[in-house]
């Protein structure tokens, strides 16, 4: 539990993950996880299991692969309504974050926090948080998800989110310290998260982002305020 303004919040850091990159789930555990204080953290698999669940792991039932990843999305999201959660950040494997700044960042003043972006590339209403630099959403958020259908054409678990939350009226609330791989020099000093990206010569992108070097500047030379 996280207290904010003497009231307790149940918050639930919920990371999207599957069976063939455990070694993505293994990292996280070492450079942050450990730093967590005030929320539980959960690494959400799909079917395909040969083994037990860590204590810090939850198996749906679900597509372990891509082709599930809405409907994994939304077994998370169950999940955490389901458990009593009053605020979820919603995340990938692939990030790094400070827990100490998003633990005290203002996500509980709205419904609906992250990177944001859009269908159309402008703000006329496909506008959603970005998947993977992370999305704040409120237990209200995670019932309206939860008690609407999928969109059947839209293959993207965080459009899927954002479309079905703006459908009722529910924006996302930009907050840049929520940064792509590409924008983290930018604002090393400030950042939340940062999720590597895959190489995009359209983006500009290289390719993913060392998520050990992102440690090491942002959190042991940038990260005086979380220490």
């Amino acid at each position: 539990m996280t207290q904010i303004g003497g009231v307790s919040f149940k918050i639930l850091i919920a990371i999207k993950t599957c069976h063939a990159y455990r070694e993505k789930t293994d990292l996280q555990r070492r450079l942050w996880l450990h730093r967590v204080h005030g929320a539980d953290v959960r690494f959400f698999f799909g079917r395909g299991a040969t083994r037990d669940p860590l204590p810090d792991e939850v198996f749906v039932d679900c597509d372990d692969s891509y082709a599930g990843i809405v409907a994994k999305g939304r077994a998370m999201l169950a999940w955490a309504w389901e458990n009593g959660y009053d605020y979820v950040f919603y995340t990938d494997d692939d990030v790094y974050i400070m827990p100490e700044r998003l633990l005290r960042s203002d996500f509980y003043l709205y419904d609906y926090v992250g990177r944001f972006a859009s269908v159309s590339g402008t703000d006329d209403g496909t506008g959603y948080a970005s998947g993977g630099p992370g999305i704040w959403l409120s237990r209200h958020s995670l019932q309206v998800v939860i008690d609407n259908p999928p969109n059947p054409k839209e293959g993207s678990d965080d459009r899927d989110i954002g479309l079905t939350l703006g459908a009722h009226g529910i924006k996302c609330h930009l907050d840049q310290r929520y940064c792509l791989s590409r924008e983290w020099k930018q604002f090393a000093s400030t950042l939340i998260t940062c999720c590597s990206e895959r190489q995009s010569p359209t983006l500009k992108v290289a390719g993913p982002v060392d998520l050990n070097y992102v440690h090491q500047m942002c959190y042991n030379r940038f990260g005086q305020d979380c220490r």
